[in-house]
């Protein structure tokens, strides 16, 4: 018999050796191979451990007005108004999980800006050499100017 620890096949033998649904045959074939094989026989022992570990559990007991509880907290959920339910959804206990990535990605943003706008005032005079201003550009700036000159002085005019 190959050994069911080292062969991938067959592991699941000792499981349900352990489990006790393993037939008669293979089980007295297992239980000889067990006498010569400390890591068969560790498996077996430590699965048994669980077993029986299982069978002397005990779950809690639930006590007798927990249906009652129960039902009456759903009917509570259930009868309050909308705003109170929108204050509960939005209180600050459903958001404590979201807390450390929106501070994460605030410092993140405030990082970005923060570089962001140091490179702009470095040099604040200095244009971008791909920016440059065409003749009618030009021409557009210079009649803009010489409009605001004259509303200048008719300004001084009407005040006089």
């Amino acid at each position: 018999m190959t050994c069911p620890s080292q062969n991938e096949q067959t592991s699941d033998l000792l499981l349900e050796y352990a489990a006790g649904r393993l037939d008669k045959v293979r089980a007295r074939e297992l239980e000889k191979h067990m006498l010569i094989c400390a890591a068969c026989t560790a498996l077996r022992d430590g699965q048994s451990a669980v077993w029986d570990a299982l069978d002397t559990w005990e779950p809690a007991s639930v006590s007798t007005d927990f249906n009652h509880r129960l039902w009456q907290r759903i009917d509570r959920l259930g009868t309050g108004s909308w705003y109170s339910r929108l204050r509960e959804a939005l209180s600050m206990a459903n958001w404590k999980p979201a807390l450390p990535l929106a501070a994460a990605m605030v410092a993140v943003v405030g990082g970005f800006m923060m570089d962001h706008q140091t490179r702009r005032t470095i040099d604040p005079v200095a244009a971008p050499a791909h920016s440059q201003v065409s003749a009618l550009e030009a021409e557009q700036i210079e009649q803009t100017l010489e409009d605001i000159q004259l509303l200048r002085q008719f300004n001084n005019v009407t005040n006089l």
